[in-house]
Protein backbone atom coordinates (compact mmCIF):
# COMPACT_ATOMS: atom_id res chain seq x y z
CA UNK A 1 0.00 0.00 0.00
CA UNK A 2 3.04 2.37 0.78
CA UNK A 3 3.92 1.64 -2.67
CA UNK A 4 0.41 2.58 -4.33
CA UNK A 5 0.48 5.47 -2.50
CA UNK A 6 3.98 6.60 -3.06
CA UNK A 7 3.52 5.99 -6.84
CA UNK A 8 0.29 8.21 -6.71
CA UNK A 9 2.06 10.96 -5.05
CA UNK A 10 5.06 11.35 -6.22
CA UNK A 11 5.59 9.01 -9.53
CA UNK A 12 2.41 9.68 -11.48
CA UNK A 13 2.98 13.18 -11.20
CA UNK A 14 6.06 12.92 -13.21
CA UNK A 15 4.77 10.76 -15.92
CA UNK A 16 5.06 12.28 -19.18
CA UNK A 17 3.93 11.19 -22.73
CA UNK A 18 6.17 9.36 -25.33
CA UNK A 19 7.38 11.70 -28.40
CA UNK A 20 4.77 12.92 -30.84
CA UNK A 21 2.12 10.90 -28.49
CA UNK A 22 -0.40 13.79 -29.27
CA UNK A 23 0.53 14.09 -32.89
CA UNK A 24 -0.71 10.47 -33.51
CA UNK A 25 -3.38 11.19 -31.36
CA UNK A 26 -4.58 13.83 -33.45
CA UNK A 27 -3.79 11.82 -36.90
CA UNK A 28 -5.93 9.10 -35.57
CA UNK A 29 -8.83 11.05 -34.62
CA UNK A 30 -8.69 13.01 -37.59
CA UNK A 31 -8.53 9.50 -39.64
CA UNK A 32 -11.92 8.57 -37.63
CA UNK A 33 -10.18 5.65 -36.11
CA UNK A 34 -10.84 4.85 -32.48
CA UNK A 35 -8.71 4.22 -30.03
CA UNK A 36 -8.46 3.24 -26.11
CA UNK A 37 -5.77 2.79 -23.48
CA UNK A 38 -5.43 -0.73 -22.05
CA UNK A 39 -2.83 -0.69 -19.32
CA UNK A 40 -1.66 -3.15 -16.59
CA UNK A 41 -1.94 0.12 -13.74
CA UNK A 42 -5.45 -0.28 -11.92
CA UNK A 43 -7.89 1.53 -14.43
CA UNK A 44 -8.65 4.47 -11.94
CA UNK A 45 -4.44 4.85 -11.88
CA UNK A 46 -4.91 5.01 -15.59
CA UNK A 47 -7.66 7.66 -15.74
CA UNK A 48 -5.32 9.67 -13.26
CA UNK A 49 -2.77 9.45 -15.31
CA UNK A 50 -4.62 10.56 -18.62
CA UNK A 51 -6.50 13.59 -16.33
CA UNK A 52 -2.55 14.39 -15.63
CA UNK A 53 -2.16 14.44 -19.23
CA UNK A 54 -4.82 16.35 -20.22
CA UNK A 55 -6.05 13.63 -22.47
CA UNK A 56 -9.48 13.10 -21.11
CA UNK A 57 -11.23 14.00 -24.22
CA UNK A 58 -8.60 11.47 -26.15
CA UNK A 59 -9.55 7.86 -25.13
CA UNK A 60 -12.96 6.05 -25.65
CA UNK A 61 -12.22 3.76 -23.61
CA UNK A 62 -9.71 2.71 -20.56
CA UNK A 63 -8.95 -0.67 -19.31
CA UNK A 64 -7.06 -1.27 -16.20
CA UNK A 65 -5.45 -4.41 -14.85
CA UNK A 66 -8.79 -4.72 -12.44
CA UNK A 67 -11.27 -3.68 -15.16
CA UNK A 68 -11.22 -7.43 -16.14
CA UNK A 69 -10.94 -10.61 -14.55
CA UNK A 70 -7.36 -10.76 -16.12
CA UNK A 71 -4.18 -8.26 -17.14
CA UNK A 72 -2.14 -8.06 -20.14
CA UNK A 73 -0.80 -10.50 -21.94
CA UNK A 74 -4.60 -11.98 -21.44
CA UNK A 75 -6.43 -11.17 -24.03
CA UNK A 76 -9.25 -9.78 -21.80
CA UNK A 77 -8.22 -6.44 -21.36
CA UNK A 78 -7.80 -5.74 -24.91
CA UNK A 79 -11.59 -8.08 -26.09
CA UNK A 80 -12.77 -5.49 -23.80
CA UNK A 81 -11.94 -2.37 -24.98
CA UNK A 82 -12.22 -3.29 -28.52
CA UNK A 83 -15.58 -4.83 -27.49
CA UNK A 84 -16.48 -1.28 -26.12
CA UNK A 85 -15.47 0.88 -29.24
CA UNK A 86 -17.21 -2.27 -31.42
CA UNK A 87 -14.14 -3.26 -33.42
CA UNK A 88 -12.76 -6.74 -34.69
CA UNK A 89 -9.70 -7.80 -33.73
CA UNK A 90 -8.99 -8.58 -37.69
CA UNK A 91 -8.47 -5.25 -37.97
CA UNK A 92 -7.28 -4.34 -34.45
CA UNK A 93 -3.85 -2.86 -33.66
CA UNK A 94 -1.83 -3.35 -30.42
CA UNK A 95 0.56 -0.52 -30.10
CA UNK A 96 3.03 -1.54 -26.49
CA UNK A 97 6.55 -1.67 -25.85
CA UNK A 98 6.67 -4.63 -22.87
CA UNK A 99 6.48 -8.71 -23.45
CA UNK A 100 2.72 -8.05 -21.69
CA UNK A 101 1.42 -5.79 -24.61
CA UNK A 102 2.72 -8.14 -27.18
CA UNK A 103 1.32 -11.29 -25.51
CA UNK A 104 -1.85 -9.50 -25.27
CA UNK A 105 -1.87 -8.23 -28.32
CA UNK A 106 -1.35 -11.74 -30.11
CA UNK A 107 -3.23 -13.56 -27.57
CA UNK A 108 -6.56 -11.42 -28.75
CA UNK A 109 -5.75 -12.22 -32.25
CA UNK A 110 -4.98 -8.68 -33.59
CA UNK A 111 -4.05 -7.93 -37.01
CA UNK A 112 -1.29 -6.09 -36.52
CA UNK A 113 0.92 -6.14 -33.06
CA UNK A 114 3.49 -3.06 -32.63
CA UNK A 115 6.15 -3.15 -30.79
CA UNK A 116 8.13 0.43 -29.74
CA UNK A 117 11.81 -0.47 -29.47
CA UNK A 118 13.13 1.49 -26.06
CA UNK A 119 12.32 -0.53 -23.05
CA UNK A 120 12.94 -4.01 -24.73
CA UNK A 121 14.78 -4.13 -28.19
CA UNK A 122 13.31 -5.35 -31.42
CA UNK A 123 14.26 -8.89 -31.31
CA UNK A 124 12.52 -9.61 -27.96
CA UNK A 125 9.60 -7.57 -29.07
CA UNK A 126 9.40 -10.12 -31.87
CA UNK A 127 9.96 -12.78 -29.83
CA UNK A 128 6.90 -12.27 -27.94
CA UNK A 129 4.39 -11.60 -30.77
CA UNK A 130 5.54 -8.15 -32.67
CA UNK A 131 4.16 -7.85 -35.99
CA UNK A 132 6.38 -4.69 -36.67
CA UNK A 133 8.33 -2.70 -34.65
CA UNK A 134 8.84 0.99 -34.40
CA UNK A 135 12.16 3.41 -33.29
CA UNK A 136 8.91 6.00 -31.82
CA UNK A 137 5.48 7.29 -32.30
CA UNK A 138 5.74 8.57 -35.60
CA UNK A 139 6.97 5.33 -37.27
CA UNK A 140 3.73 3.89 -35.68
CA UNK A 141 1.45 6.60 -37.38
CA UNK A 142 3.50 5.53 -40.35
CA UNK A 143 2.16 1.97 -40.27
CA UNK A 144 -1.39 2.27 -38.50
CA UNK A 145 -2.26 5.42 -41.09
CA UNK A 146 0.16 4.77 -44.01
CA UNK A 147 -1.48 7.24 -46.25
CA UNK A 148 -1.58 10.31 -43.84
Amino acid sequence: IDYLKRYEEIYMPQTKPLPYAEEVMDALAAASVPFALVTNKREDAGRQTVDLLGWNDRFQVIAGANTTANAKPHPDPLLYALAALEGEAASAAMVGDTESDMGAGRNAAFAEVIGIIGVRDEAYLRRHGATQVARDLREVRALLLPDS
